[in-house]
This record gives C-alpha cells, structure tokens and sequence, in this order.
C-alpha cells in the first residue's frame, strides 16, 4: 500500500490517499478529505489503470480529467498526489517527498 498525505495552505483541507494494488494490475484508491469538491472525486475514481494515467500530458491524464468536473480551484495539488501515489504503487515512481512553498517577498 501507499499513502500520501496532502495539506493546502489556503483551504487548509487535509487530503489522505491510500493506493492498493489489485491482482489484475489496477490500482484501489481511496481518499479522505474534508474537501467536498475532493469528495466528489470518489464518484469517478475507485480503480484506475496505473499506464493510462502515468507519462501522459496532462490534459489527457484521467485523473486530471475527472477533476477537473469537480475541483473549483485549479491550483489543488490533490491531482498530483493522486497521480504520484499510482505511479508510486504501481512501480513506476519511487516514493519521497513533494513540496510546494509559496511565499511573498
């Protein structure tokens, strides 16, 4: 299993993916998160094919596709966590950590 952790400074949204990787290749998700627009992502997302969503442009990725029906703000980093954690569980990435920090000078 992988799990990744995501927080958003501006909404303050903790998001927790888990990925489990299935007998037949696919990749189980599930998401926690108080975020109701990341909620509504589990519609769409349960089982995904690692290869559909790993090395593709992103406005062909799955993944950023079905968020991009729910999620209001395109500067979510959620999509990316989701798309790493597959990569992550299907062996084409290894694990390690991200970050983005943003400040004003």
């Amino acid at each position: 299993m992988t799990k990744t952790k995501v927080c958003m400074d501006n909404c303050g949204f903790e998001t927790i993916l888990e990925a489990t990787s299935t007998d037949d290749g696919l990749i189980k998700l599930v998401i926690t998160s108080k975020c109701q627009s990341v909620k509504k992502l589990l519609q769409d997302i349960d089982e995904v094919e690692p290869f559909q969503n790993a090395g593709r442009p992103i406005t062909e990725c799955p993944i950023y596709q079905i968020a991009s029906k729910y999620l209001r703000h395109p500067a979510c980093i959620v999509p990316a966590a989701i798309v790493r954690t597959i990569e992550v569980e299907a062996g084409m990435a290894l694990p390690g950590k991200s970050s983005i920090s943003v400040e004003k000078a």
